[in-house]
C-alpha cells in the first residue's frame, strides 16, 4: 500500500510540474520571438493569455469528462496534449502556428486543473493536505525552473523554438509515468463510484462568486506578470540573462 501511495504521489508530482512551463517559458524569449515572427505586442500577448482563457472554457469540460472515462484516464491524456502543442514549437515558422500551440497545451493544462483536487481526494483520502503541498510545490517549481532555463536553452540550443519545444520531453515523461503508476494500477471501479455524482453549480451562492473573483484577480496579477515582467526589465537596461548593461 504505501509503495503504491508514493508511485502515486510522484506521478501527481510530475503531472503538476507541466502544468505551466508552456506559458512560463514564452516571457523571457518574447523579444526574439516578437523580432523573428513580426509579432505586435497585442499578438504577443495572446501567447499567455490564451491558455488562461482555455482554463476557463474548457474546465467544465473536464469534469464531465473525467466522471464520464476516470479521472485517471483525462489526467494522463492531457499530459500527452501539452506534451503535443508544445513540440509543435519546434516549427513554429509563423505567428498563427505559435498561437495554434498555445491553444492547443492550454486545452491540456485546462483539463488537467480541475481533475487534479478530486484525483487527490480519491487517491489520498489520509493524506490530503501532504498530497496538496506536493501538488503545489510542484506547480510552484515548473513555473520557476522552466522560466530561468529558457534563457540557457536557448544559448544552448541557438533557437528560442526548440527552447520552448524542449519542454515536451518533459511532459512525455510525465505522459509515461502518469500511465504506468497510475492507469496500470488503479482499477476503474475506483474511479467511477465516486466521480460520476452530480455536482449543482454554485450560481446564486455568494460565497462562491466572492471566491471565484478573488481568484480571478490573483489569476491576472499572475499571469501579468509572467508575460510582461521580463520585458519591463529589460527596458530598465538589463539583458536576457540578467546582467546589467
Amino acid at each position: 500500500m504505501k509503495k503504491n501511495v508514493l508511485l502515486l504521489a510522484i506521478a501527481l508530482f510530475t503531472a503538476a510540474f507541466n502544468l505551466r512551463p508552456a506559458i512560463n517559458t514564452i516571457a523571457p524569449l518574447l523579444e526574439n520571438i516578437t523580432a523573428d515572427l513580426g509579432m505586435n505586442a497585442v499578438a504577443a500577448s495572446l501567447l499567455t493569455s490564451i491558455p488562461v482563457l482555455c482554463m476557463g472554457i474548457f474546465s467544465p469540460i473536464a469534469v464531465k469528462a473525467g466522471g464520464k472515462w476516470g479521472i485517471e484516464k483525462i489526467i494522463g491524456l492531457s499530459l500527452w496534449i501539452i506534451g503535443a502543442g508544445t513540440v509543435i514549437r519546434l516549427f513554429a515558422h509563423s505567428a498563427t502556428l505559435l498561437l495554434i500551440t498555445a491553444f492547443i497545451t492550454g486545452i491540456g493544462i485546462a483539463l488537467i486543473g480541475p481533475l487534479m483536487s478530486g484525483f487527490i481526494r480519491l487517491h489520498f483520502p489520509a493524506q490530503v493536505p501532504s498530497m496538496i503541498a506536493v501538488y503545489t510545490v510542484a506547480l510552484t517549481l515548473g513555473s520557476t525552473v522552466s522560466t530561468w532555463l529558457s534563457i540557457p536553452l536557448q544559448e544552448g540550443f541557438h533557437s528560442w523554438r526548440a527552447s520552448l519545444a524542449f519542454w515536451a520531453i518533459i511532459a512525455a515523461v510525465a505522459g509515461g509515468i502518469w500511465w504506468l503508476f497510475v492507469n496500470l494500477q488503479v482499477k476503474k471501479s475506483v474511479h467511477t463510484n465516486s466521480v460520476n455524482t452530480k455536482v449543482k453549480l454554485p450560481w446564486r451562492n455568494g460565497k462562491a462568486w466572492l471566491i471565484t473573483i478573488s481568484f480571478g484577480l490573483m489569476a491576472i496579477l499572475f499571469y501579468s506578470f509572467t508575460a510582461w515582467l521580463p520585458q519591463m526589465i529589460q527596458g530598465m537596461g538589463y539583458t536576457e540573462s540578467g546582467k546589467e548593461t
